[in-house]
């Protein structure tokens, strides 16, 4: 198995991953969450069969191995895979109890024990408690991947074991009306901060579960428009009226500063292993409201 799977926007995080492992320091549970279509599962599967592999490479697990093989046929001793039962749609305590004596058993090939958890948000309340334990006290060597579309319907004591990695979709046309109408959700969320008729709390709150890429390229895309008007006195804007409002309000030079600070997010959003989308949002939003 090789890197040629992954999508390029997920390299960065798939590089910083492999170095950790390296170092000994990769995380004992991870959480990917994202979009359906965000290669997410693909991701993950790849990484657990680094996991496994018992010569991983740069480019991913060496796929000649014997634990390589054995993945590639589904017959891995110390892999696992748990998804909804045949004709259901949850995750039962049942098949956590099964994660539960893998993690504390012996590894049968003598390297790491992997769990795969899809999707993570179909466990019920029992599957949760019951792989808790797991989570609060890792046995050496062990993985838990939990993947999941919709990260809010965890536990919140669950997500918070867990290193998160947040998937995007991949570049989309800027002209797309999906695009376009977020982008003005986006815009109109700044102006309310400005006009005071939001807080920088429950604008954080409202964009927690969207695309905080697309968010931050929307934020720089309307300082910009912003930056234009300023400098040249002309800007194609839906609000003109506000846009004059904050122009007359924030210096070129303070919207050149704020620029910068979201660019410098944006790019360490990009090579993060693990980044607190509410408290980055917040961040960004309070920044904002106290500018204007």
């Amino acid at each position: 198995m090789h890197t040629d799977a992954l999508l390029p926007e997920q390299m960065a995080l798939w590089e910083s991953l492999l170095a950790r492992k390296k170092q000994g320091k990769c995380p004992h549970a991870l959480l990917l969450t994202g979009l359906k279509g965000t290669g997410k599962t693909v991701f993950a599967r790849q990484f657990a069969s680094v996991l496994l592999c018992n010569q991983p490479s740069v480019k991913g697990a060496c796929g000649h191995c014997r634990a390589c093989r054995l993945y590639a046929a589904g017959s891995h001793p110390d892999f696992m895979c748990i998804t909804p039962e045949e004709g259901t749609e949850t995750i039962k305590v049942d098949q956590i109890r099964d994660v539960v004596n893998l993690a504390n058993g012996t590894a049968m090939l003598g390297g790491a024990r992997v769990v795969l958890i899809y999707p993570a948000d179909a466990m019920n309340m029992h599957a949760s408690n019951a792989l808790l334990k797991t989570l609060e006290e890792p046995t050496a060597n062990t993985f838990l991947i939990l993947v999941c579309e919709q990260r809010g319907r965890l536990p919140a004591v669950i997500r918070s074991r867990c290193q998160t990695l947040v998937f995007s979709q991949p570049a989309q046309d800027v002209s797309s009306n999906e695009t376009i109408a977020f982008q003005r959700e986006v815009v109109e969320g700044l102006i309310q901060l400005q006009q005071k008729k939001i807080d920088p709390l429950s604008l954080a709150a409202r964009f927690e579960e969207k695309d905080i890429r697309m968010l931050l390229q929307c934020v720089l895309s309307f300082l910009r428009d912003l930056l234009r008007y300023q400098l040249a006195g002309f800007v194609h804007a839906n609000d003109q009226a506000a846009m004059e409002k904050i122009a007359m309000t924030v210096t070129p030079e303070t919207i050149f500063n704020y620029a910068d600070r979201v660019q410098k997010t944006y790019t360490h959003l990009v090579n993060a292993l693990n980044l607190n989308r509410g408290l980055l949002l917040k961040d960004l939003f309070i920044r904002w409201a106290t500018l204007c």
